[in-house]
């Protein structure tokens, strides 16, 4: 039998009231306060405010959907292996956010994307390099996620990948190796074993608009907080941010490649951006 997934990047839950101390690298005091002290704040008033009046999820094969808007929905991932992910829809394209663990996962996503915003998904973001938010969609291969017969029509109908440099580079670096691990424990109707690693196709250093017909998002890179590659995604209209591992629900992330320090200022820099809808990297949303 297959062995038990084991998350490749766990991140920790932090108690009710967490102290300086949760996640798996002790944050440091600030002035008057502690990160553990006013993380839970900030995850109150915005992920809350993001998520509590929202229509009952739609139920998917490893997680559910949650409309925050009209064209906005949070995918909460169903277990414990992969992550959460986004989809922004405008009037000609869609953007995915962090497609997930497995292939397979991120060809469901990426479909289901199409069937809830009715255009097509023409835009994957990824937050950051970490397998869990990634390697799904690096190991779909040049056009997998769309299917297509030749190079041209494969390369018209493949999402354009955005990085960060560095994401990218991890990738290069980790992908094959991760996916012929995780290919030994996972059941084969993940897609693992027959990973065919493509690379993010384009780079975002510091930051980029996506017009997506009537809607244009930023994608920004705001620090080396949790690693040096971060990317989030923000809507300006509708005030919907994409934080990726940025921002977790009654957690910390792990800080192994990132700064806990740069991370506090990161916080400080996406809460006065007063976003509507925060989709955090993991875990479920808040409740009121």
């Amino acid at each position: 039998m297959p062995r038990p997934t084991r998350h490749p990047y766990p991140h920790r839950h932090c108690p009710a009231a967490p102290g300086p101390t949760c996640g798996r690298t002790p944050l440091p005091p600030s002035p008057g306060r502690t990160v553990g002290r006013w993380l839970p704040l900030v995850l109150a008033s915005v992920l809350r405010a993001g998520v509590a009046g929202a229509p009952p999820p739609a139920s998917a094969q490893q997680g559910e959907f949650v409309r925050l808007d009209e064209r906005t929905w949070a995918f909460i991932d169903g277990g414990d292996a992969s992550s959460n992910g986004a989809i922004l829809a405008g009037r000609d394209a869609a953007l995915v956010v962090d497609p997930g663990l497995t292939p397979a996962g991120a060809r469901r996503l990426l479909a289901q994307a199409e069937t809830l915003s009715g255009v097509p998904v023409r835009w994957v973001v990824l937050t950051h390099w970490h397998p869990d938010h990634a390697l799904g969609v690096t190991c779909l291969g040049y056009g997998a996620a769309a299917g297509g017969t030749g190079p041209a029509a494969r390369a018209a109908q493949r999402p354009t990948v955005l990085a960060h440099p560095y994401t990218r580079r991890r990738l290069a670096e980790e992908a094959a190796r991760t996916a012929r691990s995780l290919a030994r424990s996972l059941p084969a109707d993940t897609g693992m074993g027959a990973c065919r690693v493509h690379l993010p196709d384009a780079v975002v250093d510091t930051a980029r608009w996506i017009d997506l017909g009537g809607r244009r998002v930023r994608v920004f890179h705001p620090g080396r907080a949790h690693t040096p590659g971060d990317l989030v995604v923000w809507d300006p209209d509708g005030r919907t941010l994409a934080a990726g591992d940025e921002f977790m629900h009654a957690s910390s992330p792990s800080m192994g490649e990132g700064s806990a320090f740069v991370w506090r200022s990161v916080l400080d820099g996406l809460v006065a951006l007063e976003p509507r809808h925060v989709v955090a990297g993991h875990f479920g949303p808040s409740t009121p």
